[in-house]
């Protein structure tokens, strides 16, 4: 690949993503609402929705990684309109870009949350998918429209489900920085204790990304891959884990108005097809807390 254009370049995923193509000498181009600086790259000003506003630079990459949606759960529950707005209305105009040019290979950065609740774990790329709320509702629409330009174009495109990411740069209404925000202050209030979750370091989802956009091109030319660890962690071992970290006591005070309805009892996927194409999840859940503790610098960590 020698040209890229990311959608959501600022991003947390983002951010990372196109520091390390610029370091493998990939010209990098992106947009972003609220566009800032970043080394080697050109960021244009604009929105999804919005296809004037980065239609040229789009269409004339060799392969389109898009990243730009709602993400903070909050905002996700107050704005369902707005949220599938987004997330159809934008993957449609950014396909409609890449099917107009030259490019190559089209990747959508999906969720997990499209199984819903799924009682059959790990969830596998083949289950039928029951999605819940706006995010994950607005997104298997999204990979529709993905899997229906792939059935009429030569050309390739991934779908790639994320599930819980976390690490430095994130978002501080997640849950991982929500926590480590109230350390200081020597109890952490949450909602949700014991849902069980698939947490994914930053840097392990910026490589998963990279081995597709280094694999080859499958025959089918349509491919979908889980992006997460295959393990699970509650709220409460998330804490348990920092109280390790720290070498502090951290009581949680529940708090039931912090409660999401609709939620599983745990998520997890299964990641075989993606290890198939030789990426390894690299950073256990320990080592990650500690990367992301130091990264938001509120407390010390005592363990080297």
């Amino acid at each position: 690949m020698t040209k890229v254009f990311i959608s959501g370049i600022t991003g947390f995923v983002g951010q990372p993503l196109s520091k390390l193509l610029v370091q493998q000498g990939v010209t990098v181009t992106g947009l972003a609402r609220n566009p800032i600086e970043l080394d080697g790259c050109t960021v244009l000003p604009g929105n999804v929705l919005d296809p004037a506003s980065y239609a040229d630079e789009a269409r004339n990459a060799e392969l389109v990684v898009h990243l730009a949606a709602p993400t903070v759960a909050s905002y996700i529950a107050s704005h369902p309109h707005e949220t599938m707005t987004c997330n159809v209305t934008g993957v449609l105009n950014m396909l409609n870009c890449f099917e107009s040019g030259p490019g190559k290979h089209f990747v959508l950065v999906s969720t997990g949350k499209v199984y819903g609740r799924s009682q059959v774990l790990p969830y596998k790329e083949e289950h039928a998918l029951n999605p819940i709320g706006a995010l994950g509702r607005s997104k298997q629409i999204a990979e529709q429209l993905v899997k229906f330009f792939s059935e009429h174009s030569s050309k390739r495109f991934s779908i790639m489900r994320l599930f819980n990411g976390y690490g430095p740069g994130q978002n501080g209404d997640f849950l991982v920085p929500t926590i480590i925000s109230q350390i200081k202050n020597g109890t952490i209030s949450l909602g949700d204790t014991a849902g069980r979750r698939d947490f994914i370091f930053v840097d392990d989802i910026v490589s998963g990304i990279m081995s597709v956009l280094n694999s080859q091109a499958p025959e089918e030319k349509f491919e979908v891959f889980n992006l997460g660890t295959g393990r699970s962690y509650s709220p409460a071992d998330l804490v348990g884990f920092l109280e390790k970290i720290t070498g502090t006591s951290l009581p949680i005070v529940t708090d039931a108005s912090k409660l999401r309805s609709g939620e599983p009892d745990e998520e997890r996927c299964d990641n075989s097809r993606l290890t198939a194409l030789g990426w390894r999840n690299s950073t256990d859940i320990s080592a990650g807390l500690e990367r992301t503790l130091r990264a938001f610098a509120h407390v010390p960590s005592r363990q080297a």
